[in-house]
């Protein structure tokens, strides 16, 4: 039986507000605030009357609503989970202008722990889908679907709209930057132990992405329908009969990394990192026996050595003097 699985630290911190995570009443003060600081229109402030078939309506205000709504979310600007690769797009290798060292390990500009180029030139892929659709039809298709399934064959549907697309964007963004190169998984294996695994919990994910775990629930069924990610529900029995309900089981398909054209990239990355991983063991990991062998055969060469050197002839007389004097010590001829 498998260790239960533990929540991963917060990471990945969002670059913009979010009403959404704020209690009731502050949301409602929020809004009040929002209300009472609009501006009235520069030309048309007012209105005498409104005639429309020869009837006339009262005064009535007209007032200029600010960009975006209240969830913070602007239709021409999208906030991104992750702004910019940390990685240099010409060299593929870290750029040291933003990376932070801390401790032994980087992290990014945001203080999140630095994943793998592989990850970021997936998350970056997925962000294409908010400006056009097109980059991964499936989803529409299967958006599609659903809504037929709830209202009907012959309902009317209509495009997917901003606001959805920017939290479906974020959420294959910390899917990927949470994703298990080896495994495709979304999660990370134990340290000690690696044929356990430890999933992310959907709440641990929709706090990292800034997103209500319901509306996440909803885009993780809406992505499981288009055939990108498959989700098993896992439970542990305990000794008195009951059940007790684990991080639910997320991992991309190996068809859609063929559609999204990724999978030979991650591919290779999985083996750079297996074959640093076993470089590793083999420099740093080493048995008291190997650590024997080794000094042995040090020894030995050494000794060996010595039928190669050439003897050094020294006087008596000399070397007496020299212990009988203070001078340098004298020279030896072969």
């Amino acid at each position: 039986m498998t260790a239960p699985a533990t929540t991963a630290p917060l990471q990945f911190k969002r670059r913009c507000g979010q009403s959404c995570l704020l209690k009731r009443k502050q949301l409602r003060e929020f809004r009040k605030l929002q209300k009472n600081t609009r501006t009235f229109g520069e030309k048309q402030a007012y209105e005498s009357h409104t005639s429309v078939k020869d009837k006339a309506f009262r005064k009535r205000k007209y007032f200029v609503k600010p960009h975006g709504n209240g969830c913070f979310h602007e239709p021409a600007n999208l906030k991104p989970l992750i702004a910019r690769s940390p990685y240099r797009a010409d060299t593929g290798k870290p750029d040291r202008d933003i990376i932070i060292k801390i401790g032994k390990k980087d992290h990014d500009e945001y203080g999140n722990r630095l994943r793998t180029n592989a990850q970021y030139k997936a998350a970056d892929k997925a962000k294409q889908y908010y400006n056009n659709p097109n980059v991964l039809p499936f989803i529409d298709v299967a958006r599609k679907a659903m809504k037929r399934q709830k209202q009907g064959s012959n309902s009317k549907i209509g495009k997917h709209r901003s606001e959805g697309r920017e939290g479906l964007c974020c959420t294959l963004e910390g899917l990927f930057l949470n994703m298990d190169i080896h495994s495709f998984r979304v999660g990370s294996p134990d340290i000690a132990n690696k044929k356990v695994f430890h999933y992310a919990t959907n709440q641990s994910i929709a706090t990292q992405i800034g997103l209500h775990p319901k509306r996440l629930q909803r885009n993780l069924e809406l992505l499981e329908a288009a055939g990108i990610i498959k989700m098993k529900r896992q439970w542990e029995e305990l000794e008195n009969g009951e059940y007790v309900g684990k991080a639910s089981a997320i991992w991309f398909t190996r068809k859609f990394m063929k559609a999204f054209g990724m999978l030979f990239t991650f591919n290779r990355t999985s083996e750079q990192l297996t074959q640093r991983e076993k470089n590793n063991a083999q420099r740093d990991v080493k048995t008291p026996e190997q650590i024997k062998a080794e000094a042995t055969d040090e020894l030995c060469q050494e000794a060996a050595n010595i039928a190669g050197k050439k003897t050094v002839k020294r006087y008596v007389n000399d070397l007496f003097n020299f212990i009988d004097t203070d001078e340098s010590p004298p020279g030896t001829a072969y």
